[in-house]
């Protein structure tokens, strides 16, 4: 089963950069353990037309301390920032990782007009959790992705609920 869901997700995600007229190279992650997130508004809530994408790719070190992001996105204007959040496809959930700004408050408007390429990049640690997961270990914040109830949320002044949103899901493992 492992097998067939590793065999379906690459050929989505050949398919979704095979549309993608930008080369992107991928983030220095570790080898054991790679999520990835690709950002649409399809995955909004509710549900958003837009011609703006993106993907965030995920990695962890071995001793679970350290969470390394890089978040992409294209044709999206006026962003006000983007959010790691806990809720299964379908659900809304609370923040609980500032990507863009790295800290709160989101406003004023830190990129005004169309943006193309990398939004955010770097590391996050125990001591960047908010909300329901403050005080406690980054553990908990991959335990929830490993539980399929983390999603990156991407919002705009346009969309300020959402305009592109992604779970964050296991790209590959290697045992």
């Amino acid at each position: 089963m492992k097998l067939i869901y590793g065999i379906i997700i690459t050929f989505c995600l050949i398919l979704f950069f095979a549309r993608s007229s930008v080369a992107i190279a991928p983030v220095p992650l570790n080898e054991n353990i790679q999520y990835i997130a690709i950002l649409t508004g399809d995955e909004v809530i509710p549900p958003q037309n837009t011609g703006a994408y993106g993907k965030a790719f995920f990695g962890v070190n071995e001793d679970l301390t350290q969470l390394t992001y890089r978040i992409e996105v294209y044709n999206l204007y006026d962003v006000l920032m983007a959010t790691i959040r806990l809720g299964f496809p379908g659900k809304e959930g609370p923040l609980v990782v500032w990507i863009f700004p790295e800290s709160p408050p989101p406003t004023p408007l830190k990129i005004k007009g169309r943006f193309d390429g990398v939004l955010a990049e770097g590391n996050i640690t125990h001591d960047r959790l908010v909300g329901r997961l403050y005080g406690q270990s980054l553990s908990a914040l991959i335990q929830e992705i490993k539980n399929g109830r983390a999603f990156v949320q991407v919002d705009t002044l346009l969309h300020q609920i959402g305009e592109l949103r992604g779970q964050i899901e296991p790209l590959f493992y290697s045992e």
